[in-house]
């Protein structure tokens, strides 16, 4: 025998404890039953309950995030429905913008000064009148009137 040979139960194994021999097989499973046999009777159920918690609690905030999530994904949506419709309305303002632009220029191309005298005196057979033609005069209170033609234009005043 070679002085590094192993030889089982006299020299330590570097794989092995040296607290302990190694024991045979039938030995480790009479260990393992000895070990199971001495744990508390109460032990399991409580080990069950703390895996309940722990399963309890997960589920809870796995709700507790996917309802964020919807809150977050809900109000985002109505975020951009309003954003929609704020873009929906800035346009019609605009439409509403060009035609009042357009109807005032009509507008004011339908009320010109010469517009009006052309309506007036091709339809209404109405004349521009001649500078002697209008009189001037105050009565007693102080009031002005014009007379046209001889013909007083508010009967009211005496």
């Amino acid at each position: 025998m070679d002085e590094f040979d192993y030889v089982p139960g006299l020299v330590p194994s570097p794989f092995t404890s040296t607290a302990a021999p190694k024991l045979d097989r039938k030995d480790e499973l009479e260990e393992i039953d000895v070990s199971v046999k001495q744990q508390e009777p109460g032990r399991e159920p409580e080990k069950e309950l703390n895996a309940l918690r722990r399963l309890f609690v997960m589920i809870a905030a796995a709700l507790a995030f996917t309802l964020m999530m919807s809150g977050v994904m809900f109000i985002n949506n109505q975020i951009n429905a309003s954003l929609n419709q704020i873009e929906n309305l800035n346009s019609e303002i605009m439409e509403a913008q060009a035609e009042n632009v357009r109807l005032r220029a009509e507008f004011s191309s339908m009320v010109s000064a010469d517009k009006v005298r052309e309506y007036a005196v091709s339809t209404l057979g109405m004349q521009k009148i001649e500078r002697y033609q209008i009189h001037y005069f105050e009565n007693r209170s102080g009031n002005t009137v014009v007379v046209a033609n001889g013909k007083i234009q508010n009967e009211d005043i005496q």
